[in-house]
């Protein structure tokens, strides 16, 4: 932290990781400090660390303003998780963020300590657990950690809150950063409207407002010791921002520049290395300080290298997967100095063919950086530098071993590091890239098969050719365990949080018009509904696009014209169609029986408009019989709402009965989510269960990714 003459905070140092770390597409890789110990001595002024809190929140809250909640939530989880995995509902985790990064900033250490005892790869300073849970009493939730640390002040105990404390609520948090008496203002995280970061207003009495106590975050303990050097550098800014994590770009890190005394972007970057003269070494250069990208100009420039990535793989063998993520990386989205000015995308030393340019660039030499003058390749255009690169690669000697695995993109990748570049996480960094943008669909190989072991990519994805809308998974599992009656925690981010069906208890349903409450909001605000942003699995996806999705758009035309007669969407009839037949035109989706065939019942459905009338019908009636679903009425329904349409038509009231909630029930939700895949049948003992209890779901994938993929407009709700 730098501070004036007065004490004011000026600016913070960060310094990122590796992309490997990323679990957002907008998010940067950003640890906590590249040192363990702040490099100055701590402030003893109380003020300083709670504008340091506050700032941090700040910032976040103005990061929301330019991305999607569930970039918001990867870029939270990226730093509070050792992994970067997304563990559920985050409001705890950008909690202790914030204190975390005020304290390091302000010269000492946050109090918190229940990271240590999740089962989960946590920092320690990260509490993610809001009260305890009986069913988890190993783990400290953020209230317990406050009582053991004698900061936990419950409403009405005259305790006056200061900004940079905690506000309690009945499973929320948030960050105060102002109190008038009269009011709270905070900033929350996994908050309305929109699960994101939000800033929020709450008038007295507080108690009305759900307030259920404070979290005292002053007077922390000095954090004076021996730096480890970092080789970054203090980067100064206004208060109120924290520069270094306002770059969007995904391992783009801009360099310091020695003419300059602002430093745009993140100081320290990964070491880039030579080999021998085959393998030039390179570092980023500085970006410009405008024009960020967003998702859509970082979706342009795959576009804009992908043509010239495929005609390289064809000519010379290079994945294409690889040399897009190369360009990513090496050029910063197309942002670097040497690319917007040289047209080179992948920091080739040397003479090129429109001449060279001699740059400083930063090496990693004997375990220090040095900063060296070097020439770099100019070209014409940005097709001659991806065909000088996949030149280079297929005819360079040091290559021979990558070249060797060209038709296994990772395998190609993880060659290239200490060849291509020293630095021992490149591979790794392209990897994450290729798995995080799905760049494998632009090569010939098979790109490998999603894991619950894999990086969680975040925010809005590419998606698989001729599947819209279709993420990737997100392996965080819900804090409280397994499943959760209503709509699971395990959801990815963008789904509903609904905490009401948990508060009623098994087997009790709503009253008519009564919804879930909202999660913590200023009192008497209304939220807009949005669209629920699909996140199922590739492999899901990638079978919807190879096995449903032809037969279901040819027969689009039928579902159309039968649901609209019944008034619900064809989407939800294709579903069943697809689930009870595999939409075989010889077969009724009714029972799954041959058209013709005598049913138990003694119904016939001789014609598939008949059979498919006869589904709408059960879908309208069932849903509203069961779940108080009107499904005519409903301009768009959740996806718990979907779930429900489904359990209903196929198990009907079994599942109420027996106080299951239909997001445990395979034939719905099998595959929205990794967590939901290879679900198995509910184990009810009832002989009028239509399936098998207790066994495995064969399908690849339930009647709700069916519906989405087909691009229903679901509402997170």
């Amino acid at each position: 932290m730098s501070l004036s003459t007065c004490g004011a905070m000026t600016g913070f140092t960060f310094a990122h990781g590796t992309v490997a770390d990323v679990t957002s597409p907008a998010s940067v890789p950003v640890h906590l400090l590249a040192r363990d110990e702040p490099a100055a001595p701590a402030s003893t002024e109380d003020s300083a660390l709670r504008s340091a809190i506050v700032s941090v929140a700040r910032h976040y809250l103005q990061l929301a303003q330019s991305r999607t909640p569930a970039q918001m939530e990867a870029l939270i989880w990226q730093a509070s998780s050792i992994d970067g995995a997304d563990h559920g509902q985050s409001c705890a985790a950008f909690a202790s963020l914030t204190l975390a990064l005020g304290a390091r900033a302000a010269g000492q250490q946050s109090w918190v300590t229940g990271g240590g005892s999740y089962t989960w790869p946590l920092q320690p300073w990260a509490d993610v657990r809001v009260q305890p849970n009986p069913a988890s009493p190993d783990i400290v939730s953020m209230l317990q950690d406050a009582q053991a640390h004698h900061r936990w002040h419950p409403l009405g105990d005259g305790y006056r809150p200061q900004p940079g404390d905690w506000v309690l609520f009945d499973g929320h948090v948030e960050v105060l950063t102002g109190y008038t008496g009269a009011a709270l203002y905070t900033v929350g995280g996994d908050s309305l409207p929109d699960l994101t970061v939000n800033a929020h207003k709450f008038p007295a009495p507080f108690g009305a407002q759900g307030v259920l106590g404070f979290v005292n975050n002053g007077e922390l303990a000095s954090a004076l010791g021996p730096s480890a050097g970092d080789g970054g550098s203090a980067v100064r800014g206004d208060a109120a921002e924290v520069p270094g994590l306002a770059s969007p770009l995904t391992g783009a890190a801009a360099q310091p520049d020695p003419g300059s005394a602002e430093i745009p972007g993140v100081l320290a970057d990964t070491p880039g290395g030579s080999a021998g003269r085959h393998a030039p070494a390179y570092r980023r250069h500085d970006q410009p300080s405008a024009g960020v990208p967003g998702t859509a100009a970082q979706q342009a420039f795959i576009s804009l290298v992908a043509p010239g990535a495929i005609a390289a793989e064809q000519r010379y063998g290079i994945p294409a997967a690889v040399t897009i993520a190369q360009a990513i990386d090496e050029s910063g989205w197309g942002l670097s100095e040497l690319a917007t000015a040289d047209h080179n995308l992948f920091g080739i030393k040397g003479a090129g063919p429109a001449g060279r340019d001699m740059r400083p660039t930063r090496e990693y030499e004997n375990g220090a950086w040095v900063t060296r003058n070097a020439p770099f390749r100019v070209y014409h255009n940005i097709a001659e530098s991806i065909a000088d690169h996949g030149r280079l690669l297929a005819t360079g000697a040091v290559y021979q071993h990558a070249m060797a695995s060209r038709h296994l993109p990772d395998a190609f990748a993880n060659a290239l590091t200490g060849v291509y570049a020293t630095d021992p996480g490149y591979g790794a960094n392209l990897i994450a890239l290729m798995r995080l943008y799905h760049l494998y669909r632009y090569d010939a190989a098979t790109p490998p098969a999603a894991s619950a072991a894999d990086p969680p990519p975040a925010g809005p994805q590419p998606t698989v050719p001729g599947v819209p809308a279709t993420g990737v998974p997100a392996t965080g599992v819900p804090a409280d365990g397994g499943s959760i009656p209503g709509v699971a925690g395990a959801l990815a981010v963008g789904a509903v949080r609904a905490r009401a069906a948990r508060r009623m208890g098994p087997g009790r349903r709503a009253e008519p018009g009564q919804r879930p409450g909202p999660r913590i909001a200023p009192r008497g605000s209304l939220t807009k509904a949005r669209r629920y942003v699909p996140r199922i699995p590739y492999p899901v996806a990638a079978d919807f696009a190879a096995t449903a999705r032809g037969p279901l758009t040819r027969a689009r035309p039928l579902y159309q014209d039968v649901a609209g007669r019944a008034g619900i969407g064809w989407e939800l009839l294709a579903a069943c169609d697809w689930m009870q037949c595999q939409a075989r035109s010889r077969s009724s989706p009714v029972h799954g029986e041959k058209l013709g065939t005598v049913n138990p019942d003694g119904t016939v459905f001789r014609t598939r408009s008949a059979a498919l009338a006869q589904c709408a019908s059960d879908l309208i009636e069932l849903a509203g019989a069961v779940y108080l679903i009107d499904l005519p009425g409903r301009r768009a329904l959740s996806v718990l709402e979907l779930a429900n349409v489904f359990a209903a038509f196929r198990w009907g009231g079994l599942l109420e009965a027996h106080g299951i909630s239909a997001m445990e029930f395979p034939y719905s939700v099998a595959g929205l989510t990794v967590q939901h895949m290879k679900m198995r049948w509910p184990d009810i003992d009832d002989p009028y269960a239509p399936d098998k209890p207790g066994a495995r779901f064969r399908p690849p994938f339930g009647a709700v990714p069916v519906v989405l993929s087909l691009g229903y407009r679901a509402v997170a709700e």
